[in-house]
């Protein structure tokens, strides 16, 4: 549903004068980077190369991004090392990192990391399959590529005149 009205809000706020064909042309563009960028997203967090996403992948992304070792990754941690490669994800990574800290205490933990397991196992079988992970990491993707998108636009305008 969250990728409906995602997809809805692009294109109304962009797609509004174009044809139906352009923006047909513009919304595929669109599902397919966020289903490059889900895959990618789902071959780095599955570290032990087991086709689901499990605890230990989740403890080694969480030992990846603890730079200072403190058992806790707080959001300059996250988003530094989420940005690493990709600066211009700053937002994104930012989300991600709110999505993450379940008890909203400024730092991602262990118990965070196990909320946040529950939360994306849909069928509560203890087991994020490659379906399960794609289908949360695109619902939540595009939601903040989206909110990215507009940002850029909102913050890129001209300069009014005086």
């Amino acid at each position: 549903m969250m990728f409906f009205l995602a997809v809805l809000f692009i294109c109304y706020t962009t797609c509004a004068s174009q044809t139906t064909h352009s923006v047909n042309a513009q919304l595929a563009k669109f599902r397919s980077l966020v289903a490059q960028e889900v895959d990618v997203l789902f071959t780095r967090a599955d570290a032990n190369h087991n086709h689901g996403f499990d605890v230990d992948d989740m403890n080694s992304i969480f030992t990846d991004y603890d730079k200072d070792n403190n058992s806790a990754v707080c959001e300059t941690e996250w988003v530094s090392q989420f940005t690493h490669n990709a600066p211009g994800l700053n937002l994104v990574a930012k989300g991600l990192f709110l999505e993450l800290d379940m008890d909203r205490s400024g730092c991602i933990t262990q118990g965070d990391l196990q909320l946040y397991y529950n939360k994306i196992d849909t069928n509560h079988d203890h087991n994020v399959d490659e379906a399960e992970f794609k289908a949360y990491f695109t619902e939540v993707l595009t939601i903040l590529y989206v909110i990215a998108i507009e940002t850029s636009r909102t913050t890129t305008a001209l300069p009014l005149v005086s």
